[in-house]
């Protein structure tokens, strides 16, 4: 890795950087610190209340709150309209929830005013501009702008000085996230605007790579998630005789946790001890109508609902499982993601079930630490029992993880990403082929 000691580092996400662990933009920023940089992150602080005074709070007013976490300078901008996000999303799980056959007239006005997010996303770009001039340095050697909307930002802030270089960290297809047109539609175009502007881009898959190059001719560095590989340690090295399956991660209705709780009548038949936890929280409604799911099918006796852990806690709770799962329903949001949970799983020694299709089951069926397998409870059931049910299989696919993974460390793909920035820094980048710039899953 390139010698970066004293490099000014700015990252941009709208991601609540100080509430939600354990993304790309945390590894990444741990990573360039450790590696000697000055980091500072701005970020968008996440209101999560869905009370109608708290969001008419939230609407109307603008703060910047500062502090430091470690090495690394934070500085958190609540924009103007930023109420509760999930207010649409918690409304269609009510609405699930009751299996009404018409929509409720709360769900329909919902849905109408749903489009008035549209301001969400507008007064992000001026208030987080209006907090960088406030509230950093007059001069950044790189910005790293996470989306379209840090890398807006970070392009923005190119262009007037205040940064040398923009690093565009394509992670998402985001506006596969949105479910207005008009929403989708400015959405994917700001993606593609700051992909064309950037001097470095770093996409997360080879799904959607393939996806950016139909609509912009550069390129592009791919570098998946990674995993703190040391971490898992105890979890890898524990004799496995359980029979208990575990999902990570938000439990929203994209991420096929309904499906597994579907599929437990089956495996309980075939293995009487076998178990599923669900790890994380979700919205209220989604939770509560889970919670109903498990008393009508009667697996109350196998399916946990463990809620939000600390980060602290996730190593012992993989000693504990048999099978790591990331069924997300294929949506356009999901099937572009490189989940960082998938390679979580493979460190602790976890064969991975996930969904064919996706970049998530690409990479289980490549590097031959899972099963892909089509979104629903039946063929997931079928994948668990198989798994089970073959100690050989078994024993090869957690090997694989576990091999993998080794090579897939945050330290080993972020210090790959450094390179990339000194060489065009430097002016030295050269052109390489696709199968040169793609990280090389099986041996990076």
């Amino acid at each position: 890795m390139s010698d970066v000691t004293g490099l000014k580092v700015l990252l941009v996400t709208p991601l609540d950087f100080a509430a939600r662990p354990n993304n790309s933009e945390h590894n990444r920023a741990r990573h360039y610190a450790r590696a000697g940089c000055e980091v500072t992150v701005l970020y968008k602080i996440g209101n999560d209340s869905p009370r109608l005074r708290d969001m008419i709070r939230d609407t109307c007013t603008f703060r910047v709150v500062r502090s430091t976490r470690g090495p690394l300078r934070l500085v958190g901008v609540d924009p103007l309209f930023n109420y509760f996000g999930g207010y649409r999303r918690n409304a269609e799980a009510r609405s699930t929830a009751s299996r009404a056959k018409r929509p409720s007239l709360r769900l329909v006005l919902v849905r109408l005013l749903s489009p008035l997010a549209v301001l969400r996303d507008v007064f992000f770009l001026p208030c987080a501009l209006y907090a960088a001039r406030r509230n950093l340095d007059a001069r950044y050697d790189v910005c790293l702008g996470v989306g379209p909307w840090g890398g807006l930002a970070g392009w923005i802030l190119r262009a007037s000085g205040r940064v040398s270089a923009l690093v565009y960290i394509d992670r998402d297809y985001e506006a596969g996230l949105v479910p207005d047109r008009l929403r989708r539609w400015y959405t994917e175009r700001v993606e593609c605007f700051g992909i064309r502007r950037a001097d470095v881009v770093i996409c997360v898959g080879r799904l959607l790579a393939e996806r950016r190059r139909r609509c912009v001719d550069r390129e592009l560095a791919i570098l998946p998630n990674g995993v703190d590989w040391d971490t898992f340690a105890p979890s890898r090295n524990r004799d496995r005789t359980g029979r208990t399956l575990i999902y990570v991660g938000n439990v929203i209705d994209w991420a096929g946790v309904e499906h597994a709780i579907r599929a437990m009548p089956r495996i309980r038949d075939r293995y009487p001890d076998a178990k599923l936890r669900i790890v994380g929280g979700g919205l209220p409604d989604y939770m509560r109508f889970l919670r109903t799911t498990v008393d009508e099918l009667r697996v109350q006796d196998c399916v946990e609902l463990l809620g939000e852990r600390p980060r602290a806690e996730l190593a012992a709770l993989l000693a504990d499982a048999e099978i790591g799962l990331s069924n997300s329903e294929p949506v356009p949001f999901r099937k572009y993601a490189c989940p960082i949970k998938v390679l979580e799983y493979m460190a602790a020694g976890l064969p991975v079930i996930a969904t064919a299709g996706t970049e998530a089951g690409n990479l289980v069926e490549e590097l031959g630490c899972g099963l892909a397998v089509p979104y629903g409870a039946d063929a997931l059931a079928d994948a668990a029992l198989a798994l089970l049910g073959d100690a050989e299989r078994y024993r090869r696919l957690s090997t694989n993880g576990v091999e993998h993974s080794r090579r897939m460390t945050w330290e080993h793909l972020l210090g790959r990403e450094i390179d990339l920035i000194v060489a065009q820094r430097a002016g030295s980048g050269r052109a390489r082929t696709e199968r040169e710039r793609t990280v090389d899953r099986v041996s990076p």
